[in-house]
């Protein structure tokens, strides 16, 4: 990846002692630094570092990596690093999907998911709460097929992600059928982060959950 490599980028920590650099290359420290990360810069000065010690193919790191450059809004780089990724397995393709989600590239993540299951990587619950947030909603009935399969629609995240999508797609009586038979009704529909399913229930399509 021509934007993020060591000749390009500053070097990290370019003081550090023998010791402090033995320190700093632990797979475990490096996973620290790049969970903190709260800036792009940040996070591909650590990137040239791990690439220039040879430690980009560790899968914690990798998967660390695809992970924040799509929480700081590069979802570019994680799926450069993805592709290169041998044999991604569910973490990681959740992740993508997941990032792609985020940043509003709800095809892209969509068709991450379609990649994984032509791979026969099983999705988890976590993968598709991910999946749902980013499908067409034409998609939607079949994925709902697959969460009953799987055995996943007892999930709360899985279950609120299915309440979402369907009052997105203005199918109420669906939405409604999934919540009301939901253990922890609050908290689903606090989960709800979407607008329109407040104002569905706002406007007296469903009775009151508080």
């Amino acid at each position: 990846m021509s934007s993020v490599s060591p000749s390009t980028v500053l070097p990290l920590y370019p003081t550090m002692t023998t010791t402090k650099q033995t320190h700093c290359l632990q797979p475990e420290r490096l996973a620290l630094l790049i969970d903190k990360s709260k800036a792009i810069k940040h996070l591909t000065q650590i990137h040239a570092f791990v690439i220039r010690h040879g430690l980009e193919s560790h899968p914690v790191l990798n998967f660390k990596l695809q992970r924040s450059y799509c929480s700081l809004g590069r979802p570019e780089h994680s799926v450069s690093l993805f592709n290169r990724t041998q044999n991604p397995n569910v973490f990681f393709y959740t992740a993508i999907i997941h990032g792609h989600a985020i940043n509003d590239l709800h095809e892209q993540g969509f068709l991450f998911y379609v990649q994984m299951l032509s791979e026969d990587v099983e999705p988890n619950a976590f993968t598709l709460s991910a999946v749902l947030k980013a499908c067409p909603l034409e998609a939607r009935k079949a994925l709902h097929c697959q969460v009953l399969k799987l055995g996943l629609e007892s999930d709360t995240y899985v279950r609120t992600a299915l309440v979402d999508v369907y009052t997105k797609g203005g199918d109420i009586i669906s939405a409604r059928k999934l919540f009301d038979t939901m253990p922890e009704q609050n908290l689903v529909f606090l989960d709800c982060n979407d607008n329109r399913v407040h104002k569905e229930w706002a406007c007296g399509r469903g009775k009151s959950v508080v």
